[in-house]
């Protein structure tokens, strides 16, 4: 039975009554989490007790590294008309991918989605997915390319994806408010929190991307200023007549985002997020140090104290926002009769037959 004063107090703070209790199966399964990065995908799991584990990461076909640099070049999304609409809808009646596109997307979320089940033995059927911030990305794909793998994306009406960056914040344990399941005490707590300046800067064996972008909280859809430079990932360094030239141009390829930014992006950094599969590289770490000193900053040491696991650092973010995203009640307050949903679980975690 729910307390009339209850019911009352809260909805002065501006938030229903939920209609139900959040399932208790919702509340007590892991949270997984997919990076569809530049060349590659990485799939991690958040645990109900807190733990994180990295599941899985597959290399990106030719279609799929072809598809993500023609997503990069693009300056905006682009335009469809009467006839895509009818095609794409025409496709999806049939049983077939939407676009050529999402049939991409879709073959890289499938293969990512079996090792992860190989590894953990869960099977998955929801889960958060992240890109990098390309303009090209179109949520319509995005969204279709889940279905068609066969999964539910838990960001349900949300009105963007979200950005890599965003999710290695996350990854991070940056930008999240401890009581996640009451809205307005993690709203509390999120307006408290310090604007941050972060230089995320990418680097695998394909590419090199620097973006910045200014965060409070990590879920959020915030612009960014960034670039991405695929003859500088670290399979290009025997391109170059020698060593040095090489490594001095990713130096000069890290300071240019901040150095020519506009606007909100003139602030000093004050954090800088590190990602990818050779972002561990000890020339690269070196440079980037180097490179650090040539761009505002406020701490230049800092850098040292964010390099977790950069590899999987975004899916780590994604498998935290899942996680939420299950637990958490939607633009209400549970009544007090749902608290029995959340006490210690038994063995949820359905195995794969």
């Amino acid at each position: 039975m729910i307390n009339v004063q209850e019911v009352a107090a809260r909805r002065r703070c501006g938030l229903p009554i939920c209609d139900e209790c959040v399932p208790y199966e919702s509340i007590h399964e892991p949270g997984i989490g997919f990076d569809l990065a530049a060349s590659y995908a990485t799939a991690a799991v958040r645990y109900h007790d807190g733990s994180r584990e990295n599941l899985a990461k597959i290399e990106g076909d030719s279609e799929y590294n072809a598809l993500m640099v023609r997503f990069s070049q693009s300056t905006s999304s682009p335009d469809s008309n009467l006839w895509d609409r009818l095609r794409r809808r025409t496709n999806k009646v049939l049983g077939r991918p939407a676009t050529v596109d999402v049939g991409t997307l879709s073959n890289i979320l499938t293969r990512l989605r079996k090792e992860a089940e190989k590894y953990s033995n869960i099977a998955i059927t929801s889960v958060v997915v992240v890109t990098p911030n390309f303009r090209g990305i179109q949520q319509e794909d995005l969204d279709d390319a889940i279905e068609y793998a066969g999964l539910k994306s838990l960001m349900g009406t949300f009105p963007s994806r979200i950005p890599e960056t965003q999710a290695a914040y996350a990854g991070n344990q940056f930008g999240l408010c401890i009581n996640y399941v009451h809205p307005l005490k993690c709203e509390e707590e999120e307006e408290n929190m310090p604007l941050e300046q972060v230089l995320a800067v990418h680097y695998s064996r394909h590419a090199l991307s620097v973006t910045l972008a200014p965060l409070t909280k990590a879920f959020s859809f915030s612009d960014d200023q960034s670039l991405i430079d695929w003859k500088l990932g670290l399979n290009a360094l025997s391109l170059y007549p020698n060593v040095n030239s090489y490594w001095e141009a990713v130096g000069v390829k890290i300071q240019e985002v901040p150095n020519t930014a506009t606007g909100w992006g003139k602030r000093p950094v004050t954090k800088v997020l590190l990602l990818g599969e050779s972002a561990l590289d000890p020339r690269f770490l070196k440079t980037l140090q180097d490179a650090l000193g040539g761009i505002r900053t406020t701490n230049n040491a800092a850098i040292l104290k964010v390099t977790r696991d950069p590899l999987y650092a975004a899916a780590k973010g994604a498998a935290e926002f899942a996680k939420r995203l299950q637990e958490a009640p939607r633009n209400c307050i549970e009544p007090e009769h749902c608290r029995e949903n959340r006490r210690e679980p038994k063995l949820l975690v359905q195995a794969i037959d």
